[in-house]
């Protein structure tokens, strides 16, 4: 529109309002904010009937990140035009007490369905200091606030949140609509764990995570397990909480927790009697994860033979010690037919270990494969893509710390069943430039969205040779820091990826 244009006149519509609608439908809550809103009257009053979503909860480093505070959310929850904001997403350690204190009091977040206020471990280039973020002050505002009374999910994650804090929580009446309580990474003891089961107001929880808590234990195991407000839970996590064998059989035996379609319980100590607690009575879960938690070859087998396990889509064993004697298990379990997501990472299977998965006629339904440090090697590469591999349907896979070399690189270049893999990841390995050759000039890797080569004594050529390949159209991310990558080539290199993310 030039200068000597008029703007539109309201009257003058260009779509009805219907059309409108439908076209916004289609489009994110930034555009929306940022250009939408902005075009007419018309199409504003449309755009305040789209629930929208706001999130700066992006990395560290990003402008949105950066610019978010205490007056940037209260901007946010003042702002009329946000009045049918759905989901707000903001890191607590930019906005602090006073910032969840400007959002309780606003009338404008009424039709609040999601708020995550989870704090950040990353403090001077470190992800392992956690801070007091929300604070009690924060806590009580978000309790007693009957603006938030529709809220049906409340992420505090690494807030440093006590078990007084969860009893404020729990005890309020504005949080009967909570379906989704993610407690992850703070202090909560078992206490917190019995306010939380005991809680009238909390019986329509679905997904409870309180993991990382370290304090849970036993006995906050057992509260939840007891507990008849517990029952509609369906998402329990409850990774790194010390809890043991009998915790482990207090929540599989719980009458009231047989709706469990998700349990993760990694990095606790229930061992092998643990696991058998849990294969012999949850015949409803879709998805477990035992990571670390000595699990062995007992308690592998324990998995394999359990008719209760035949509705698992998803299992998780890293660091457990299975060895190949494991993966034979695994490998030969009717049970695990409808498996499409299996992670075995640093469990030392071996070139042995992958042909039992490969040839295993129950685990052809596997789209995601994650062997991080399990010593397969080249050879056990061969084996995954040799000519009766079942594993036919991979999306994903993951061979970090493998000690596979360009003969490695060799077999998955001409396998005809990569076709369909979207992720590769081979970091820490020592393919170098040969390897890189043998992808690059691959036929089967068309549909790679992300491909991680770090640390593999790649040289700037290979880095060459891998960004200006034709044949992986769908490239979309490529990893190839810690290599042998000259300096003085990174702007090069960078100037001819500006097609895809690039970290070198």
């Amino acid at each position: 529109m030039d200068e000597t244009t008029p703007p539109r006149k309201d009257s003058e519509h260009v779509f009805v309002d219907d059309v409108i609608l439908e076209i916004l439908q289609f489009l994110d809550s930034k555009l929306i904010i940022r250009v939408c809103m902005r075009i007419s009257r018309q199409w504003y009053r449309q755009c305040l009937k789209i629930p929208l979503i706001v999130s700066f909860c992006s990395f560290p480093s990003s402008p949105s990140y950066q610019l978010i505070g205490p007056e940037g959310v209260k901007h946010i929850a003042m702002c009329e035009s946000l009045r049918n904001l759905k989901e707000l997403h903001v890191p607590a350690q930019k906005i602090g007490s006073s910032g969840v204190k400007y959002i309780s009091e606003s009338e404008n977040v009424r039709n609040l369905k999601v708020l995550d206020l989870s704090g950040t471990t990353h403090a001077g280039g470190s992800f392992f200091k956690v801070n007091n973020f929300v604070r009690r002050e924060g806590v009580m505002c978000l309790a007693q606030s009957k603006n938030l009374i529709s809220l049906t999910s409340l992420k505090l994650h690494c807030n440093n949140l006590s078990s007084e804090d969860v009893k404020i929580i729990s005890g309020s009446e504005n949080m009967k609509n909570l379906k989704v309580l993610t407690l992850g990474q703070n202090v909560i003891d078992s206490l917190g764990a019995a306010y939380i089961a005991s809680s009238e107001h909390l019986r329509n929880l679905t997904c409870l995570d309180l993991s990382n808590n370290n304090l849970i234990d036993m006995k906050g195991a057992e509260h939840i397990a007891n507990s008849e407000n517990m029952q509609n839970l369906t998402d329990l996590n409850l990774a790194k909480n010390s809890i043991n064998s009998e915790g482990a059989k207090l929540i599989a035996s719980s009458q009231f927790l047989s709706n469990l379609r998700t349990l993760d319980v990694s990095c606790n100590n229930i061992g092998p009697e643990g696991v058998k607690h849990i294969s012999e009575s949850m015949k409803n879960l879709t998805a477990l994860r035992l990571d670390n938690n000595s699990v062995g070859v007992k308690g592998v087998h324990s998995i394999s033979n359990s008719h209760c396990m035949n509705n698992l889509i998803s299992l998780h064993l890293p660091r457990n010690e299975i060895g190949s004697e494991g993966a034979h298990f695994l490998a030969q379990s009717s049970q695990l037919k409808n498996l499409t997501d299996l992670n075995l990472q640093h469990n030392y299977i071996g070139s042995e270990g992958v042909k039992f998965i490969t040839d295993s006629p129950f685990l052809k339904n596997l789209t995601s494969l994650q062997l991080q440090l399990n010593n397969i090697g080249s050879k056990g590469v061969k084996y995954l893509f040799h000519n009766e591999s079942h594993l036919t349907k991979l999306r994903e896979l993951y061979l970090t710390k493998n000690d596979i070399d360009s003969e490695g690189c060799k077999y998955i270049a001409n396998s005809i069943q990569m076709k369909d893999l979207t992720i590769l990841n081979l970091d820490w390995n020592n393919i170098g430039n040969e390897g890189v050759k043998w992808l690059s000039e691959s036929d089967n890797l068309k549909n790679l969205t992300i491909l991680t080569l770090s640390c593999n004594k790649i040289s700037s050529e290979g880095a060459f040779m891998t960004i200006n390949n034709k044949k992986m159209p769908k490239l979309k991310e490529l990893h190839l820091s810690h290599n042998n990558i000259d300096p003085c080539c990174v702007k090069d290199l960078t100037r001819m990826a500006s097609h895809l993310t690039l970290n070198v």
